[in-house]
């Protein structure tokens, strides 16, 4: 066993502390020390532990709205798609005026789904029939045909663009 300077009673580390008050406090010093700073390692580690499940919660809930976003906005294409009028006016079949029926129909389609607008294009990127027809800017007439999703869906048979802002 440790035996303290005979400067103690009985070699007691409390004695010894005792007639030695500047270790005393320097003890007790680096004592309220590591406390303070476990105190504080261990809060923080537990406001970081809050702060990172409240961003995943958060995450996942951004993530799940966007993605119904993007859903709701990928079912005007596909909604489209397969509208006798929009064959119709891509195969330029005559009888009807099918770019009118289908801006019509367009117009109804973006409203529900929330997308500000809904244009359909021919081979060569010329929208010919949109959503917005009425509207002072239109895409009515416009072409997008140097566009990479015209171009990736010439190429692959599908393409979508959807653009907030």
């Amino acid at each position: 066993m440790f035996k303290f300077p005979r400067a103690t009673k009985g070699g007691s580390l409390i004695g010894y502390l005792g007639h030695h008050p500047r270790l005393l406090a320097a003890l007790l010093a680096a004592l309220l020390a590591a406390t303070s700073l476990g105190g504080y390692l261990w809060g923080r580690e537990t406001a970081l532990g809050e702060v990172e499940e409240r961003l995943d919660v958060r995450a996942h809930a951004v993530t799940d709205q966007v993605g119904g976003v993007l859903g709701q906005h990928r079912m005007a294409p596909l909604i489209a798609g397969n509208s006798t009028g929009v064959v119709k006016l891509l195969g330029n079949e005559p009888g009807r005026d099918w770019g009118a029926a289908v801006n019509a129909f367009l117009e109804r389609l973006a409203d529900p789904t929330g997308a500000e607008a809904v244009y359909v294009m021919n081979t060569d990127g010329l929208v010919v029939a949109a959503s917005n027809y009425r509207a002072p800017v239109s895409f009515l007439g416009k072409n997008y045909g140097f566009r990479v999703y015209f171009r990736q869906a010439l190429a692959q048979g599908e393409s979508a663009y959807v653009a907030k802002g």
